[in-house]
């Protein structure tokens, strides 16, 4: 007997997160906050990839790098 009432305030709660993130959730659909989601999406894709723009920076310097150094050495070299 004891038992299922465990398990009856175990889904209970279940339950209740769930609608209370579905609420929180339909909330922020209907409203104009389309900038608060942005930020929200920024947030989530930082704790996926954390060093994911540092990792792009270093990638864009490394291209500019490579570039430099492809370039002819008489730009290097001026008649003084």
């Amino acid at each position: 007997m004891e038992t299922e009432n465990v398990l009856l305030v175990i889904c209970g709660t279940l339950v209740l997160v769930i609608l209370i993130n579905a609420g929180i959730l339909v909330a922020l659909l209907r409203s104009d906050s389309s900038g608060q989601l942005r930020v929200f999406g920024k947030a989530i894709e930082a704790v996926r990839d954390p060093l994911g723009k540092g990792n792009r920076e270093m990638k864009e310097l490394r291209q500019r790098i490579a570039k430099l150094e492809k370039q002819p050495e008489e730009e290097n070299t001026h008649d003084d």
